[in-house]
């Protein structure tokens, strides 16, 4: 009777188990002696993506190349040096003075109008040589002195030239057309100063000759200029100038003293003296003698 009760409790238990709805979750199995059971792992988050700033971008400006209708840059120097340039195959530099100055100098003014200036400033000396010449023969010495005068006739010259011209382009353009005016001056004065008593025996020769010159005149200009680049320019010119006053003078004097022993010392002087001034004379030309001017500007 009891195991018949036993049997049928077993029945009852396993019908219950199989009738456990699906999807329920199982209880957990409870842990073998201390063992409890790890956490699982949780990752770190992730770090936040980083903020980045968007910028619009800066416009692309293509600049055109300058033409000949342009105005000038405003990079444009204000100073520079100028010179003329020769033809190669007439002249043998193929840079000079500028109209044949020592210098030239331009300056661009507040005004727009262009200062030009250009200065010559010379000075030469080329003395009198006396040449000794010895011959011997035998027992017989002879001696000679001979006179060298220097080749351009004078011992000493000095000059000083200078001008100064104010010039305005007519338009702004690469290649503009220019007019102005300026006054030049020149002064010049040589001289031929010598002493001789060795070259005639018993004769003492003096010579003091001179020659000035003073000019002033103002003159006209027109012209045209191509400004290349910010560096150089090239530039031709007519010129209209007019010398308002030319003076000039000529002083020749010998004397010559006969110093012989023994005999009274004669003395001759030979002078002569020419003075001329002219008035308002015109002339008119290319200023630069056929060469093209040349501005180096800084």
């Amino acid at each position: 009777m009891k195991t018949g009760r036993l049997v049928l409790c077993g029945l009852l238990l396993s019908s219950a188990a199989y009738a456990q709805p699906a999807g329920q979750p199982q209880p957990a199995q409870p842990p073998v002696g201390d063992q409890v059971p790890a956490e699982p792992e949780v990752p770190p988050p992730a770090p936040p993506p980083p903020v980045v700033e968007a910028k619009p971008a800066a416009p692309v400006v293509a600049v055109a190349p300058a033409q000949d209708d342009e105005e000038m840059d405003e990079k444009v120097r204000n100073a520079g040096l100028l010179f003329n340039l020769n033809n190669v195959f007439t002249a043998g530099a193929v840079l000079s003075g500028w109209q044949g100055f020592g210098l030239g100098l331009t300056k661009v003014m507040e005004s727009g109008k262009i200062l030009r200036i250009g200065l010559s400033l010379a000075r030469q000396t080329d003395p009198v040589n006396i040449v000794k010449t010895t011959r011997t023969n035998g027992d017989m010495e002879v001696t000679s002195y001979d006179l060298n005068l220097p080749g351009s006739g004078f011992t000493s010259q000095h000059s000083i030239t200078a001008v100064a011209d104010v010039v305005k382009p007519l338009t702004k353009r690469s290649i503009a057309p220019f007019m102005g005016a300026g006054a030049f001056v020149s002064f010049a004065t040589q001289r031929l100063d010598y002493t001789d008593d060795l070259t005639v025996t018993d004769q003492k020769t003096e010579v003091a000759n001179s020659q000035n010159t003073f000019t002033i005149g103002l003159r006209g200009i027109l012209g045209v200029a191509w400004r290349m680049n910010e560096r150089f320019s090239l530039f031709a010119e007519y010129q209209l100038g007019l010398s308002i006053m030319s003076w000039q003078s000529n002083h020749t004097q010998t004397t010559v003293n006969n110093t012989a022993s023994g005999g009274t010392a004669e003395s001759s002087r030979v002078e002569t003296e020419f003075k001329e001034t002219r008035w308002l004379n015109l002339t008119n030309g290319l200023a630069q003698g056929g060469a093209l001017g040349l501005i180096a500007h800084f």
